[in-house]
């Protein structure tokens, strides 16, 4: 067989590559690629996708947005996890600033001190209806997260700073047109011919609240934006519901019929049954037929019913759902707390099954995400919002910065500390953190910043509590007292002196 499929000598050389390339080709290796990319009948209704990040967004972005809002106003998982990303993102006091004014001994205290206080008290009321900033940005986180976006209009009203916090509908996601000189506007979002963003252009009302509505352009200078994106070049985000919500909704869906199953198995309903064709006709005092959607009774405790001459009264049994429903439905948790990277425990409130291993193990995984989404806050929040203010104090003469101060080097070298969260055993905590200290494995600056505090702000006011105690002739009672003075007159003649330390471990010591 195999001798047949080449060419015998003397024959046309056309021939013979032809029967050369059928041999190779009916007698190549069997190649497996990836699986996922076969196209067996077990995966035929597996369809991808070739759509761009952003001709996603147009198409869905919108829907999904309306729809993720529908949840968090009815679903009590989201409405969980919308609290979960106001306490964990912006925590109960929001990021904290620690302003940095250089020097040429490095820190100007006085100054960063002046500035953190200016800064928090106009922190008590930053929109155009007075909430305290801590507010406005938990109100804008959760919309980041479950909207898909988080905007902040920079305004200025009788020379202070104004934040507007803008619903995402706002930015006109149908808007998308070429312009000159390489410039686009695709969603709302206007872009150069190197993609950089130049603007947004933003209704200045929701559709429902003004008949008449105009769009205005926003420099990007202006806004601060916070999409939730999933891929590179997106333009605008998507809700982090995204990949649960056909789940959620389905969960939904289920707790409703599970509500009215068991309301209806415990009603115990009847209905009268004919037992044969002498039944009279069931008719009203006028002697009508009675409509059974309107005459319906009402069973109560202590009442006695008795059937219509020819009828029976049957209970109504609605049954119960088959199989483990607790399984499943702890199975379909566990699902929606891990596309939201979050821990089960804690979006359920449930702790009847965690333990100190478990619960410690996934609130670490956890609290990484939340770190992540807290460093993207204050880069696309926190830090322009401080721009902005620091620029405006200085330019109305508010805030004076020391000589050779520039507005550039306070925006750059201040620091932002999120919250931070405490565990359920601090003291194995802080005894793991002395032995590392004590190992040189760590500072006390790494772990205090690890705890959103700055350590100069720490080490000022120790040392100022301890001036305060040694002014006032108070002993704090902390760390080891010191041993009173020896008198030499008192030491043993015959005791022998010390011996010399080595001199290399006086320079480890």
């Amino acid at each position: 067989m195999i001798g047949s499929l080449f060419p015998k000598r003397g024959a046309p050389k056309a021939i013979a590559r032809k029967l050369q390339t059928a041999a190779r080709v009916a007698y190549a290796p069997f190649y497996r690629g990836h699986t996922a990319a076969s196209a067996s009948s077990l995966l035929a209704d597996w369809y991808g996708t070739r759509a761009s990040a952003n001709g996603i967004t147009a198409r869905e972005a919108e829907k999904l947005r309306h729809r993720a809002r529908e949840l968090r106003e009815n679903s009590s998982l989201v409405a969980r996890y919308a609290y979960l990303v106001r306490t964990n993102v912006v925590g109960p006091e929001g990021p904290t600033l620690s302003a940095f004014v250089p020097s040429v001994r490095g820190k100007n205290m006085q100054a960063s001190a002046e500035v953190e206080r200016r800064y928090y008290a106009w922190a008590a009321a930053v929109t155009p209806d007075d909430q305290p900033l801590v507010e406005a940005l938990s109100q804008l986180a959760e919309t980041w997260k479950v909207e898909g976006e988080g905007i902040v209009l920079r305004t200025v009203r009788d020379g202070r700073l104004v934040l507007d916090m803008v619903d995402p509908d706002r930015v006109d996601q149908h808007y998308s047109e070429p312009l000159r000189n390489g410039r686009t506007v695709e969603q709302g979002v206007e872009r150069d011919a190197t993609g950089r963003v130049l603007g947004y252009w933003i209704w200045n009302a929701a559709e429902d609240d003004s008949a008449r509505r105009t769009r205005q352009y926003w420099r990007a200078e202006d806004v601060a934006f916070l999409p939730h994106r999933t891929r590179p070049s997106q333009i605008r985000g998507l809700t982090a519901l995204a990949p649960v919500m056909p789940l959620m909704q389905h969960m939904e869906k289920l707790d409703e019929a599970l509500v009215v199953l068991n309301r209806t198995a415990a009603s115990k309903m009847f209905q009268f049954v004919a037992q044969g064709d002498w039944a009279a006709p069931l008719v009203g005092p006028d002697g009508q037929p009675l409509d059974p959607e309107v005459n319906q009774e009402e069973v109560g405790p202590g009442n006695q019913w008795v059937p219509p001459y020819g009828y029976k009264a049957e209970t109504i049994d609605p049954g119960q759902p088959s199989g483990d429903l607790a399984t499943i439905i702890g199975e379909w948790l566990r699902r929606v707390a891990s596309g939201l990277n979050v821990a089960e425990a804690s979006l359920t409130g449930d702790l009847s099954r965690a333990n100190y291993g478990s619960q410690r193990g996934g609130l670490l995984m956890e609290r990484d995400c939340w770190k992540m989404d807290q460093q993207l806050f204050v880069a696309h929040v926190m830090r322009p919002v401080f721009a902005w203010w620091l620029r405006l104090e200085v330019m109305t003469g508010r805030l004076q910065l020391p000589a050779g101060v520039t507005i550039a080097s306070i925006i750059e070298q201040s620091a932002w500390y999120p919250r931070r969260w405490s565990w359920i055993d601090p003291l194995k905590d802080a005894q793991a953190i002395e032995l590392l200290l004590k190992l040189r494995m760590t500072s006390r600056g790494r772990e205090l910043n690890q705890q959103g505090i700055d350590i100069r702000e720490v080490f000022q006011e120790i040392a100022d509590e301890e001036a305060l105690a040694k002014d006032l002739k108070i002993s704090l009672g902390l760390g080891p007292e010191p041993s009173p003075p020896t008198d030499p007159t008192d030491q043993d003649d015959d005791a022998q002196p010390p011996a010399a330390t080595p001199r290399s471990l006086r320079a480890v010591s």
